[in-house]
């Protein structure tokens, strides 16, 4: 019985030294750095700059305005992260992304670039737009496609109808005038009242803007639609053919400072006098 007992002291002593000699055993303390790749487009930080091995890594992932991580570029060491997070090997990692342009929502169309058009220049940047006017069924519909390599918010089109009778030489024709102003921070709708100043316009005519592309790889610049309906002018769809007249102004900005306007003829100032053009059929203008 003694030796029974001993036995299974000395065992529990093993096992007790066993245990003990483990929770002793020195444990590795290496920590590996952890390097964030040159990056375009937006950044990517890490929850640490080193770590041991077995460590999870949290990375922070931001993308610039109008840009999104590239769907599986996002990787140590070559190899995939899911998620934003990863496991830390027993090495040094370098974390690499890539940003491409956000195509969400963005209109792919391919564009006629002999129609006619307005260009508006800034800091070195060129906006050019390529526009068109249709006489539906209920009124008038105005397309511009604006190549801009540079979209900021205050980039856009105001486009001014009126009638040709209308036309005279001052800053606003005399009588009935429709203006729409479309950028990427709204839509306004305007008209003459009865003194001949500009006022909200609730309905008869609208705008849209969308980003657009012609490759679809990458944002060309935005499309613009403006629509005026025959009665918010005065006329039918038959009087309007060589009646209604139309002037385009075109936006560019560049930076935070104010956009440059330009008017359909070229113009740079706040003078509509002899900018309008008669639209005398679909995509046909003439003084």
């Amino acid at each position: 019985m003694k030796r029974k007992i001993a036995l299974a002291v000395l065992a529990v002593i093993l096992v007790f030294c066993l245990v003990l000699a483990a929770a002793c055993e020195p444990k590795d303390k290496t920590e590996y750095t952890i390097t964030i790749g040159k990056t375009a487009n937006g950044t990517v930080k890490a929850s640490a700059e080193k770590a041991k091995e077995g460590t999870t890594v949290t990375l922070t992932v931001t993308p610039d305005a109008g840009y999104v991580l590239k769907e599986g570029s996002l990787k140590y060491n070559d190899t995939a992260i899911s998620g934003t997070s990863f496991t830390m090997p027993a090495a040094n990692v370098t974390v690499t992304a890539e940003f491409v342009q956000d195509m969400t929502g963005v209109v792919q169309e391919t564009v006629d670039k002999t129609v006619a058009s307005i260009s508006a220049s800034t800091l070195g940047s060129t906006a050019t737009a390529y526009f068109t006017t249709v006489f539906g069924a209920e009124g008038i519909t105005f397309t511009a496609h604006v190549e801009d390599g540079i979209l900021m918010d205050a980039d856009g089109m105001e486009v001014r109808f009126a009638l040709e009778k209308e036309i005279f030489n001052t800053l606003l024709p005399d009588g009935e005038t429709v203006v729409v102003k479309v950028t990427a921070d709204g839509t306004t709708v305007q008209t003459t009242d009865a003194e001949g100043k500009l006022v909200a316009l609730t309905e008869g005519a609208s705008g849209s803007y969308a980003r657009w592309t012609e490759d679809g790889a990458s944002v060309t610049g935005y499309k613009v639609t403006v629509t005026v309906d025959y009665d918010a002018l005065g006329v039918t769809a038959e009087t309007a053919k060589g009646y209604v007249t139309i002037c385009p102004v075109l936006y560019n900005a560049n930076s935070l400072l104010g956009a440059v306007k330009v008017l359909m003829s070229g113009d740079m100032n706040e003078d509509y006098t002899n900018t309008y053009k008669v639209i005398d059929a679909d995509n046909t203008y003439s003084d």
